[in-house]
């Protein structure tokens, strides 16, 4: 896990990775547009963080934008030196 967080902070993701995980978020989003709960979600989102609202036609846009830079630089600043990582359930019972 280790060398996994090592390796998003100094190249990021690929392309490729890139691509899918803006396709799995875009799938998302469309089913809580779908399911009524963008509004709920956006609203308490906007409230809690004290940002705008965004709309439904921003959204897409804004999957578009990220970039695999901004993914590494997010990963520098979320993920210091000191690291906790734990295993709550272990596959093996071990």
């Amino acid at each position: 896990m280790k060398e996994a967080i090592a390796q998003l902070k100094q190249k990021g993701v690929a392309s490729r990775e890139l691509a899918t995980l803006q396709q799995m978020i875009y799938l998302e989003f469309r089913k809580n547009v779908d399911e009524n709960r963008f509004w709920t979600n956006n609203m308490l989102a906007a409230h809690y963080l004290n940002k705008p609202l965004v709309t439904l036609f921003e959204v897409p846009k804004m999957l578009e934008g990220i970039t695999t830079e901004q993914v590494k630089n997010t990963a520098r600043q979320l993920f210091g030196e000191d690291l906790l990582l734990m295993v709550l359930l272990p596959k093996n019972g071990k």
